[in-house]
């Protein structure tokens, strides 16, 4: 049984941005220059 498709697309952009706020925590580093300050 599949997930509906709204699932897939909280999974793909909230695994990444997990990941990075992981490893921007366990560098200490600010975030690279492509990431949107929009975003922020």
């Amino acid at each position: 049984m599949q997930p509906p498709p709204s699932s897939w697309v909280v999974l793909a952009s909230g695994v990444p941005a997990l990941l990075f706020v992981f490893s921007s925590a366990l560098l200490d580093t600010p975030p690279p220059y492509w990431i949107p300050r929009s975003t922020w």
